[in-house]
């Protein structure tokens, strides 16, 4: 992250980066803190709204500082299946073994990687780093919005006929132009189906399915994580307004005295 994009933080994380830039969870912790000071210099409340689960615990907990990761040991270890890595694991370390999902192969491999690099992947807890809420004293309230999968998905699927309709392919084009079709911001949502469709691979209604679908799978995976985050709280959309427009209330009447 260079001072051109620290300069460029608003009171708000988006249109900060351009299209082949790439963010960390460490340094989105960090711009995101720089953002939450200066709305808090002008006495106004902060609101984290966030679909990354990782990002906003990073934020809000801390990061442990990460090992370089080798190309040779990428590979080393994508070459092992699933119980490979399972059985690995548990030869290195029975504790965290016990704490990691067997089916989340990310978080395996990610901590075989690590153990492969020379670094104890359970010692690295110790040695986060940051963490909002190590240095904030106020209140803080949260919110896990939990909508009926039913009205979820019909959402999904208009908002992303919604983006259709604004000019998505066109902004796909623009930015092929522009930084050419190896760009990191083809490797987000749904933009590698839209790449396939503008190079002929696929007929409108199939790149539709699947770019919805991609939403819709990712919406899941949202509501599997935040339901599981403590600091959440379960509430209906027009429960959180409520509970907003209170903060608000109660923030006013606090800087009346």
């Amino acid at each position: 992250m260079d001072q051109e994009t620290l300069k460029r933080v608003p009171h708000h994380l988006t249109s900060i980066l351009e299209p082949d830039q790439f963010i960390n969870a460490a340094e989105y912790s960090k711009l995101a803190l720089s953002a939450l000071k200066s709305i808090q210099s002008r006495n106004k409340i902060p609101i984290l709204t966030s679909g990354t689960g990782f990002y906003l615990k990073a934020f809000l907990l801390g990061m442990y500082p990460v090992p370089e990761i080798s190309i040779e040991t990428k590979e080393k270890i994508s070459v092992l299946n699933k119980e490979e890595k399972w059985k690995l694991l548990l030869s290195l370390d029975p504790g965290l073994f016990e704490k990691l999902n067997p089916n989340d192969d990310y978080r395996v491999s990610r901590a075989l990687e690590i153990f492969e690099s020379g670094v104890n992947y359970s010692n690295m807890e110790s040695l986060k780093e940051g963490g909002f809420l190590k240095e904030f004293s106020g209140k803080v309230y949260g919110f896990f919005l939990d909508i009926e999968r039913t009205e979820l998905y019909k959402n999904i699927n208009l908002r992303c006929q919604t983006m259709l309709d604004a000019g998505y392919m066109d902004e796909v084009k623009s930015i092929v132009s522009r930084y050419g079709q190896n760009c990191n911001a083809f490797k987000t949502l749904g933009f590698n189906f839209a790449l396939d469709y503008m190079n002929g691979g696929k007929t409108m209604e199939t790149f539709f399915q699947e770019f919805s679908q991609s939403h819709r799978n990712y919406a899941k995976k949202q509501v599997t994580w935040f339901k599981k985050d403590t600091m959440l709280k379960k509430v209906n959309w027009n429960t959180a307004l409520k509970e907003i427009q209170n903060i608000e209330k109660w923030f006013k009447d606090v800087h009346k005295k």
